[in-house]
Formats: structure tokens, sequence, C-alpha cells
């Protein structure tokens, strides 16, 4: 199985077709999926020599020049979908500033386009989709078709005049268009095609870029949608066989990706069938019985980047391929049963999905993971991988050590607006030397190497420092995550616990004091002082705007809400009211432990 480029893969013949049969479901990719697919695009772009994996794409000849797409329609459809977008971009440049249309360079990118979407001979397009979601051939040809086409009635053509980039959205939306407005807007294909249009609208249209700018950067992104993203086309004899395929590669109903790949190298270091059958048990272990994500993807590069050298999410089947595909059977198994089984068992840990036995570290995990940053799970789970080895007291409170340098390094650059990419080659280093340990004491001697690491890290980085934060530059009004990190922080100084349940941030004068009269009266300004922020569960949440602080004070207690503050003075349950003085008394008495035990600058 090779290799190919979507260009490659579309114009192997210049008349064949793809569609997409009737038992397959109808167009489904999310914003957010797109958005994804638009950032790889963005990273392969900056990165001359990479490329983006797309998948496998299984089909079958369903009859000469067409295949029937099996696995893959999604991804084929979304491109489709873009590339006619960009189509519609370039040819509305070409109407503003004919001279582009006869340069050569753009000239040739608009027929590269146009010979992925059509087939020139007869203007067809080369996707069609005869799947049951009602209609949905009919969308795409209005949504994909050639818009030049002469078949254009005149209605149609007067909107086409006006913007090509637009014409398709209008035409829908046109009162004598016979779509019914109101479904339109949940036909998943449509709303793709306007996340689309938002997408480059922003990128290129919203921008004070000139002509040749905005070709030069639509060039660019052919040239990596076309060229630099890649799938493994796969023929199957039969749809009976391209089934068969499908199941053996997808676990749970997860489209075939770099980690169905990998699975299919580890088979194929099983010479016979109960070799096979191990090595297919092994996986399953890990990844259908003891891991509890689906993001398989990130849990794989994780564990490699722990364990290994740092590797991308592009990098990532070769870097694993590289590792397994010259092991013999019983080490095949052995990575999969050593390996991977015992990472996917800390990765749960790291991830806050199941708990250690000890508060302290628990808490602090919570706190890493509170901060949105992935860099931290290498240093984490290699970290908590040496409790298959040693738990005992000792060794947790290297560990403490450990994550609270880690913890004290990411949220020092969030704060400071420091880019991750700055750790996201070194936290992998550190991590790949915890190893080599056999007993507690060689356990402990690991661990303090780490601790002297995580310390000269921060030592040559003064940002990278608690003494380097600003407290009271901080902007809480930007959004929760901060200020909640912040009272976990608290919670943790003074030896309460963190649950997971409670992360939900509360204003308890609102943020719209306009939601009560009770709030009137309060300075919107020290809405989102600290002072005035409490950690409560999504139901709690829920059920307290619109209320007067005695109103909430109730709530609270029927919910067993619990209070941070350690002075029983400035408990919630101890006030009759809430007031200024009260939030800005609760401010100086977290400032003051955030200052004595983490060395926060007020």
């Amino acid at each position: 199985m090779d290799l190919k480029s979507i260009s490659h893969f579309f114009t192997e013949n210049p008349n064949q077709k793809f569609n997409i049969p009737i038992y397959q479901r109808g167009y489904s990719w999310t914003a957010e999926k797109i958005e994804d697919l638009f950032t790889d695009l963005d990273e392969i772009e900056q990165d001359e020599s990479s490329y983006h994996f797309l998948g496998l794409v299984v089909y079958t000849t369903s009859k000469k020049l067409t295949f029937d797409v099996i696995d893959g329609q999604q991804r084929i459809t979304t491109i489709t979908l873009i590339l006619n977008c960009i189509q519609d971009l370039i040819m509305d440049i070409f109407k503003e500033d004919p001279k582009y249309s006869a340069q050569k360079k753009y000239r040739n990118l608009l027929v590269e386009i146009e010979t992925i979407l059509f087939d020139k001979t007869n203007e067809e397009r080369r996707l069609k989709t005869s799947n049951e979601n009602k209609r949905e051939d009919e969308l795409l040809n209005i949504l994909i078709y050639s818009l030049d086409s002469k078949d254009r009635i005149d209605w149609e053509r007067e909107i086409i005049n006006e913007s090509f980039f637009n014409a398709r959205e209008k035409i829908l939306n046109h009162p004598k268009s016979d779509w019914d407005k109101r479904s339109l807007r949940f036909k998943n294909a449509y709303k793709a095609h306007i996340f689309i249009k938002k997408y480059l609208t922003e990128r290129y249209l919203n921008q004070s870029l000139d002509n040749d700018n905005k070709l030069n950067k639509l060039h660019s992104l052919v040239n990596s949608i076309l060229h630099k993203t890649k799938i493994i086309p796969f023929q199957t004899a039969s749809e009976s066989e391209a089934f068969k395929l499908f199941e053996v590669l997808n676990d749970r109903g997860i489209a075939v990706s770099s980690v169905d790949l990998l699975k299919n190298v580890c088979l194929k270091n099983g010479t016979n069938e109960k070799q096979i059958e191990d090595i297919h048990n092994a996986w399953k272990e890990v990844f259908q019985i003891e891991l509890q994500t689906d993001n398989y993807i990130f849990f794989l590069r994780t564990s490699h980047n722990s364990r290994y050298d740092f590797i991308t999410k592009n990098q990532l089947f070769e870097g694993f391929s590289a590792k397994i595909k010259n092991l013999d059977y019983s080490k095949t198994v052995s990575f999969l049963s050593d390996d991977l089984l015992v990472d996917s068992k800390y990765f749960n840990l790291s991830t806050g999905v199941n708990q250690t036995k000890d508060k302290n570290i628990n808490s602090l995990i919570q706190i890493l993971n509170t901060t949105g940053s992935k860099q931290h799970h290498t240093i984490t789970l290699s970290a908590l991988r040496v409790l298959s080895v040693s738990d005992s007291l000792n060794v947790y409170k290297k560990l403490m050590e450990i994550l609270s340098s880690t913890l004290e390094i990411i949220l020092s650059m969030i704060i400071n607006g420091e880019r991750f990419n700055k750790i996201e080659k070194v936290f992998p280093l550190i991590a790949a030397n915890i190893k080599s340990y056999t007993d507690e004491q060689t356990v402990l001697n690991v661990l303090d190497n780490t601790i002297y690491k995580l310390t000269e890290l921060k030592d040559k980085n003064d940002l990278f420092n608690y003494s380097s934060v600003k407290f009271d530059e901080i902007d809480f009004s930007s959004g929760n995550k901060l200020m909640s990190i912040f009272i976990m922080l608290y919670k943790y100084s003074i030896g309460s616990s963190l649950s997971k349940d409670y992360i939900e941030l509360e204003h308890i004068c609102p943020q719209k004091k306009s939601s009560h009269p009770y709030w009137k009266n309060f300075p919107q300004e020290r809405v989102f002082s600290i002072g005035n922020g409490l950690l409560t569960n999504r139901k709690s949440n829920s059920s307290l705007s619109n209320k007067s602080f005695p109103e909430k004070k109730l709530i609270y207690k029927e919910l067993f809400v619990e209070d941070h503050i350690d002075d029983s003075k400035l408990k919630i349950n101890n006030l009759d009211d809430w007031s200024l003085e009260t939030v800005n008394s609760r401010e100086e008495n977290i400032k003051q432990k955030l200052s004595d035990y983490y060395g926060f600058n007020f």
C-alpha cells in the first residue's frame, strides 16, 4: 500500500469518478473537524519537508471508471468542498482584475483545481453520492458544480455575476429556489460550506492583502492540499472484501487512522494464526480494556515522547513503525503488554480519569489538566511510571516536587504569554531520562535528577518562575480558567483536597449585575476579583444565575458547595451580606497564602 497525494489519486485517470454508495451515511463532518484539518494543512505549509496523512481510502469498482468509496467519503467530500470554495475565490479575483487570469502560474492553479473537481470531458462532477440522505447529491450539485456551466438559469446567472464566492449560498436561499430554507441550515454539507467560506474570508479577505498576496497564499494552500496531503488508496475486489478490511482496521467504529495502520504493523510481526491472535489480544488489552480515552493518537504520541525522542503528530506513524516493524513475535507482544499497557494505566492517571492513592498528587494533576496544556503529560506519564517499581512515601514526595515544578513552568508561561513550543522538545528530553530503575533507591536517584533538570530549566528562563508573575496585572475578566487555577492553588496551599466535580467557576456577584437588583451597587471592576470567585459543580452553577447573595448562600449549602477560604470570619456561611469589603478581604487572604507558599509577587 503506497502513499499517494490527493492530486495523484484524483487524476490518475482523467475520467475517473467517485461514488458514495446508497448504504453510506450522509456527510457528517463538523466545523471542529474541518478546522483541525485546516490546522494540519497550516503546519505542513510552514514545513517544506512534511506532509499530512489523511488515512486509508478503501474503495471498490462498481462499474468502469467509477469507484464506490467504502471508507474515506467524509475526507474526500471535505477536500472537494474546500477546493471548490478556493476556486470561487480565485475566479472572483480574476474577474476583479483580469490580468491575473493571463498569468500562467495562477491560470494553471485554477486548471489544477478544476481537474480535481470535474471530469472536463463532459463537465461532470467527479464526486457524486447516491446515499440515503435525502437530496444530498442535489445539494452537492450546487455546492460543487461549475458555476460557469451553460445550464444556469437567468436568476442564478445574475447572482453568479455579482460574486462566485457568495453565489452558492445565495442561490440556495433565493426565493425562486425550491430548497426548504428551514431544513437547509441543518444540512451538514451546507454548514461545512458556510464554515469553509468563513475560514477563507477571515484568512484571506479580511486581511490587508493585495491580490498578489491573496493568490500566492491560496497557491500555497492548494499545494498543501493537493501535493502534501497523502492517503493510502486500497482497492478491494468486492464490497464484501472491503467490509472485512473495514472491520479489521476499525476499533469501536472509529475511522481508519495512523493508529489502525500501526496495529497492522504489529499484526504483521506474527508468523501464524496463533501469534497474530496473541498480538491482536495484546492490542485489545491496551486500547479497548485499559485505556480510558478514545484519543489514541494523543496517548501514543505521549507514550513515545515520554520514552524515546520527540515526534510531532504527523511523525507518529513513522516514529512508532520504525520501533515495531523489525520486532519478532515475542518482542511485539512484550512491547504491547509491557510498554504500552503500563503507559495506558499511568496515562489514565495523568489525565485524571483515575486517581493515585496520594491526594496531593491527584490535586497537582487536576491543576495541570485545568491549564489546558498537553505538554505536561510527557513528564507526568514518565514520572508516574516509577510507581510500577515503588510507591513509597519518599517516592510520592519526589513526584510532588516534579509535578509542582512542571506546573510552575507551565502556569508561569501561560501568564507571561510564552509559547509552549519553547518546552515542546525540552520536556520529552527530561521525561525520556526517567528510566533505568529497578528498586526504590534507583527510582529516587532518577527522580532527583529530574528535579534537578526542571530546576535548571527554571533557572535559565526567568519567565518560567512564579516570581516573574505579577499577580495584580493578571486580567481575570478574559476567562474563567486562570481564576479557577489560582483558587485550586490556594486550596492546595492550605491542604484542602480538590474535587474533580467542583471545577466550575462561580462569580458570587454575577458578571451581569443587572440579573438581580441586589447587586446594582456592587462595583463592576471588582466582579472579577479572585475574592469574588468560588468553585462549584456544573449542577449548582447552572442554578445560581439571577439570584441574590442570601438565595445563593442557601443553594451552596443545599448542594454541599465548599467555600475554600480558611478564615472563618470570611466564610460564606458566616456572612449575612456580600460586600465590597468582604471581596477585598477574601482577595487579600488568598494573595497572602499564594505569596507565602509559591512566591508570587504582589
